[in-house]
């Protein structure tokens, strides 16, 4: 059944289309492409409601040149909110000197950032902690990495010499792990560990634009290319769709054991038909297989059947991406956001446009995951405060943690946290649900709704005009979507 856009809630003035195309053709390509034309830039970059000349400062990024090139021709406002949270007002001084124009149409996404909003607020609140601690990779995280990168390669090494499908499944669930610890550098200035991710047939560059462009900055809307991406499989947004039955739990399952390999299909087909140039990066999957091979034809010289390594090797390396894909993706998928309480487009959200609500309103947490640092860095711990921060390294999050809650206590936030079960099971009923809900991310108003918090500190109650998804619905009929050529 084919989405229907009409149910949307998500507020934005007009939409992508990749909901409307075959998944064989949904990439961050064709969003990037998408928006760039519903953002209006004329091929600048847009904050606010000013429009910027970037092109010369770009190689000077310390973010590294690719965020900005990518971004070209688009609203970058949310991104540039989310990456630079220390407050030194550099950042600020630096787009003034590429000013060029006041934009002339509003802007497409519906998220607010006021001064007195919860996330300025809480970004106010964290940048004094962040400047202290910092807010790049420490030791441990680059331990966690760089050992787990070392256990890969002695399970995939040890498979290929003992011919162990058992080693081979193994090294594939370690893959699985590593890649969350990608992710987290993923996020940071250009740097080699973000590379894990290309190793079983992902694209470090292409998650970049699925994950951090998309995903983080519009979670579980229509504007989500992963949540998008799996359409018309899986269906995780709240909108009228078939019941489930037992076929779809297997093709569900089935295409997590596939993923990996759908993703290199799709990218070798965007390479044929010239939409993408290879990158070197891209030859990783390669080299693994060749060190299989390597490593299995001592298997076979030993056991007389040489001319069977690279066979061997193949089957070894399928075994363990196929195990990788499924593991990566249940934990992605069950690790925070999939959970009928959570928002997803078609319910109604939190009354206020805040974009660090709008964010809470869609992401929850695991509470046994929050105490253990590997567990937060491997799979996908301390998920409220990695959206609000995505740039901060997971590692440095737990230094935020006091300051997030107060912020919440303050704003009448309740952070919803759940078991690993909750969210396994979840995502399963999220799958089915159809009947849209209200948010229950903010408390109920009291008589005295400033805190005393606020009255101390003497800063304004934040405005929560009314909202029903009703109201939201009919405003998103409205809206416009970029229909497919």
């Amino acid at each position: 059944m084919a989405p229907r856009d009409g149910a949307l809630t998500s507020q934005f003035g007009r939409y992508t289309g990749g909901r409307r195309r075959w998944i064989w053709d949904k990439s961050g390509v064709a969003w990037l492409e998408d928006k760039r034309k519903i953002d209006g830039a004329a091929g600048l970059w847009r904050v606010h409601d000013e429009l910027y000349d970037l092109s010369e400062f770009a190689e000077r990024h310390p973010g590294g040149r690719f965020w900005l090139d990518i971004t070209r021709g688009q609203d970058i406002t949310e991104l540039f909110e989310a990456s630079h949270c220390l407050a030194t007002g550099r950042p600020e001084q630096q787009l003034a000197r590429c000013r060029v124009r006041a934009a002339t149409q509003p802007r497409n996404a519906p998220y607010t950032f006021q001064a007195d909003g919860f996330y300025r607020t809480l970004k106010r609140r964290a940048a004094p902690v962040l400047r202290r601690v910092g807010t790049g990779a420490g030791a441990a995280t680059r331990l966690v990495a760089d050992g787990g990168l070392l256990l890969f390669l002695v399970t995939g090494v040890a498979s290929a010499v003992l011919h162990s499908r058992l080693a081979a499944a193994a090294s594939g669930v370690v893959l699985a792990l590593l890649l969350g610890v990608g992710h987290n550098f993923l996020h940071q200035r250009d740097n080699w560990r973000m590379y894990l991710l290309d190793v079983p047939l992902l694209s470090s560059a292409e998650f970049r634009v699925s994950h951090a462009l998309s995903h983080h900055m519009f979670p579980n809307t229509a504007m989500d290319l992963e949540v998008t991406l799996l359409e018309p499989v899986i269906f995780f947004l709240t909108h009228a769709k078939r019941r489930r039955g037992l076929a779809d739990a297997v093709v569900y399952h089935l295409t997590l054991l596939i993923s990996f390999f759908i993703e290199g299909m799709k990218r070798a087909l965007r390479w044929i038909r010239g939409e993408q140039r290879p990158r070197p990066e891209n030859a990783l999957p390669l080299l693994h297989v060749l060190l299989l091979a390597g490593c299995a034809g001592l298997w076979g010289r030993a056991h007389g059947r040489p001319a069977d390594a690279l066979l061997d090797a193949l089957g070894l390396w399928t075994l363990t991406v196929a195990t990788c894909g499924y593991v990566f993706a249940t934990l992605g998928l069950a690790a925070a956001h999939h959970h009928p309480r959570l928002y997803h487009d078609g319910d109604e959200p939190v009354a206020e446009r805040d974009w660090g609500l709008r964010q809470l309103d869609a992401v929850g947490d695991r509470a046994a995951v929050r105490g253990s640092p590997l567990l937060v860095l491997t799979t996908f711990g301390d998920h409220g405060l990695h959206h609000l921060f995505p740039t901060v390294d997971h590692g440095q999050l737990v230094h935020l943690r006091g300051v997030f809650d107060a912020t919440c206590a303050e704003f009448g936030v309740r952070y919803r946290h759940f078991s690993a079960w909750e969210l396994l099971r979840g995502q399963h009923q999220q799958m089915g649900r159809t009947r849209p809900r209200p948010s229950d991310l903010m408390a109920a108003p009291t008589p005295d709704d400033s805190g005393s918090a606020r009255q101390e500190t003497g800063e304004r109650a934040p405005h929560r005009p009314p909202a029903t998804v009703a109201t939201l619905q009919a405003n998103s009929n409205q809206s416009s979507c970029i229909s497919q050529s």
